[in-house]
């Protein structure tokens, strides 16, 4: 340690000695950074109308490294992004302009090559009617807005299990003709 010139005992540096040590690994994604896998993100599209509902969701699911958000402002639009991007999740606000929520879930079920995608309500609207029409028009599952964070986290993966195809026992795809 030496003096600051002019400042007697007030150190200008400090020093220590310092063993050599091996450099830490960065972790090799942002995901990796916060304790997530190191497989791609999950891409969701979200279909709400409020700027600050789909702001909350990304951070809220994006925050895990295991998504990506992206979002529609209307049920057409939504319907264009589900078809254009095939996410592995549809969240979706009922109250839409252009075409509301059960109309695009509706359509989404009707669709051969979107229907396999899970769809979840996220609505403020807590009538247990609309409840039952959003699971009737094909959704998964519904989430009350506002929501509780680690619960609708939960929520979204336990549909994304539930929706994963379920793998052949490998005897049945290895098996010879018998």
């Amino acid at each position: 340690m030496s003096e600051a010139p002019g400042e007697p005992g007030v150190p200008s540096s400090l020093e220590a000695p310092v063993a050599p040590a091996e450099a830490p690994q960065a972790p090799a994604t942002p995901a990796e950074a916060r304790g997530a896998s190191a497989e791609a993100p999950r891409l969701v599209v979200y279909l709400e109308d409020s700027p600050d509902n789909l702001r909350l969701v990304q951070w809220v699911l994006e925050t895990t490294g295991r998504f990506t958000v992206v979002g529609a402002a209307d049920g057409l639009a939504g319907l264009d992004l589900v078809r254009e991007r095939r996410p592995a999740l549809v969240l979706l606000d009922l109250d839409l302009p252009l075409l509301d929520g059960l109309g695009v879930a509706r359509r989404l079920r009707a669709d051969p090559d979107l229907r396999q995608i899970p769809i979840i309500a996220v609505s403020a609207c807590v009538m247990r009617s609309e409840r039952e029409r959003s699971l009737d028009a094909g959704c998964m599952a519904f989430v009350e807005k506002p929501f509780d964070v680690l619960a609708f986290r939960e929520t979204v993966e336990e549909c994304l299990r539930r929706a994963a195809p379920t793998p052949l026992p490998l005897h049945s795809v290895c098996s010879e003709p018998g």
